[in-house]
């Protein structure tokens, strides 16, 4: 049980742990935040050790308070830290030294109501990404070194309350292999709270641009997304976007006039969504999508998601959403 100060203090979570494993299980460890809104905000984040070692008794290694609300936090071994963002609109930072290391506050970047989603990191190029739905003017995407020495953000649409997205960022094959020309795509939001799909590109030293360079939208009036889920298949050798909106579906064609699930092909670039968009229906939109195998084996290479009315488990192929 995690329970600060002997209990004095009420916490809770629905924030994920962050699990580091290690061959033999013994040393396995997991980072855990906590928060709690009275007084304005504020949270814990636990290292805990004996998470997966047989019958003996998990521990508390250590906690440090934190001053705001944090969201689920992220690992990155390169620099030894734990990162994750808060509701005072900030990146921080925890380097893993010590019995209670201090916690590193980021520049403000979003001030106001925002929502707190963990960070991407991308370890080898020692980069933290971030998404925030509010700084007052504009939801933004926030790009800053492991340092935190510095930060690029760019808009992705108005400010929206309404809707907790952008929920993260994913980006494209080029991106990931270092061939091509790479791009990062966002969900974010467009006029009269329309999800719309953004791409931004990067610089020589792989610096993210303060400007998007494509957009376009994903519903016809006003929805929420679901988080994007990059995958290049290369069977098919088809860079694949999936994401799914929770009404007003613009693919009509496939995917009704409610909400549903969107298969875009952006191999060739950034795609351009129709109403003959390949997209299956979603009643109420979709969870988080999650990517299954490159294969040629009839329905191998798939995709899984969870509908938010109804409740229903879908299968559903990666090219045609069968």
């Amino acid at each position: 049980m995690l329970s600060p100060d002997g209990g004095t203090t009420n916490q809770s979570s629905t924030n994920a742990p962050f699990i580091v494993y290690t061959p033999n299980d013994a040393s396995d460890v997991a980072y855990v935040t906590t928060y709690s809104w009275s007084g304005g905000g504020s949270g814990y984040l636990y290292k805990l050790g004996n998470v997966f070692n047989g019958s003996a008794v998990p521990t508390i290694l250590w906690s440090v308070a934190i001053d705001a609300v944090p969201s689920t936090p992220v690992y990155d071994s390169i620099s030894n830290k734990i990162f994750f963002t808060d509701s005072d609109g900030r990146i921080d930072s925890v380097t893993d030294t010590g019995a209670s290391p201090p916690v590193v506050y980021g520049t403000v970047v979003a001030p106001g109501t925002t929502s707190e989603f963990p960070v991407i990191v991308d370890s080898t190029n020692q980069m933290i990404y971030a998404a925030f739905n509010s700084n007052g003017t504009n939801a933004i995407i926030v790009q800053t070194p492991t340092s935190m020495a510095s930060s690029v953000s760019v808009p992705v649409g108005p400010a929206n309350t309404k809707y907790a997205a952008p929920y993260g960022v994913d980006f494209n094959n080029a991106w990931y292999t270092g061939a091509g020309t790479p791009l990062m795509y966002v969900a974010g939001t467009g006029a009269g709270d329309i999800p719309t799909l953004y791409s931004v590109g990067f610089n020589g030293s792989g610096v993210m641009n303060a400007a998007v360079n494509a957009f376009t939208p994903l519903a016809t009036g006003a929805a929420d997304s679901s988080p994007l889920t990059e995958f290049f298949n290369s069977t098919l050798g088809r860079d694949f976007l999936f994401v799914g909106v929770t009404n007003n579906c613009i693919a009509t064609l496939g995917g009704g006039t409610a909400g549903c699930v969107m298969s875009l092909d952006v191999t060739g670039g950034f795609p351009v969504v129709t109403p003959a968009t390949t997209a299956l229906p979603a009643p109420g939109g979709t969870t988080g999508i999650v990517v299954d195998n490159d294969s040629g084996l009839t329905q191998a290479a798939s995709v899984y998601y969870a509908t938010k009315t109804g409740v229903a488990l879908v299968k559903a192929t990666q090219a045609g959403l069968n």
